[in-house]
């Protein structure tokens, strides 16, 4: 077996280590990792802000509930390039070129978690992109090759485009109705979210 194929088999091998449900585990793969040889894991645990956590995709310039969500009767599926928000999780609309896989779990303290599972090739891209929460014009995007910086360079983009998009009310200023869009919020402070 030659070395790189020995590597990629202790990766394996190392997935059969993690706890999904130890707090450790959980804050390590909170912002992602990388997987193998091509795969990224993230795990999320549903916001505990007593908002309920719903995944909407946008669809025909209005928002519609996804229901991947839904802990042991089904694993969801993302499709790339559908602009999609989770409530309590990140205030952004995201999109991205690969497809995602959600598999819900119940954790033995009843909190749900979800594992993320997604593919990182040099040729993905990350798009962080708000919509006028009233007639759901784009008003504002950055994008991010994340193929080529990483997930160091995603969470650092994300908060560049969060700083950039709150910094100036024109770029949350719809200039079809006039909704001016509340200041956006890092996945990395939820706490933020209640202005959503």
């Amino acid at each position: 077996m030659s070395k790189a194929m020995t590597s990629y088999a202790m990766d394996l091998l190392n997935f059969v280590d993690v706890n999904f449900f130890d707090e450790r585990h959980l804050r390590k793969f909170s912002g992602f990792m990388p997987w193998g040889r091509h795969h990224m894991l993230g795990i999320r645990l549903l916001s505990e802000t007593g908002r309920p956590n719903i995944m909407y995709g946008l669809k025909d310039g209005r928002p519609v509930p996804l229901d991947i969500l839904r802990p042991g009767e089904r694993m969801g599926f993302l499709p790339a390039e559908l602009p999609h928000h989770l409530t309590g999780d990140y205030g952004w609309w995201h999109i991205n070129t690969t497809e995602e896989i959600y598999i819900p779990v119940t954790r033995s303290d009843g909190k749900i978690a979800f594992v993320i599972v997604e593919a990182l090739f040099d040729d993905r891209y990350d798009f962080f992109v708000w919509y006028c929460p009233t007639c759901y014009r784009r008003l504002f995007g950055r994008e991010v090759n994340t193929g080529r910086v990483g997930i160091d360079g995603y969470w650092k983009a994300e908060r560049d485009a969060i700083r950039e998009f709150n910094s100036d009310e024109r770029h949350r200023l719809c200039p079809d109705c006039g909704t001016t869009h509340p200041k956006a919020y890092s996945f990395f402070s939820p706490e933020e979210e209640k202005v959503w």
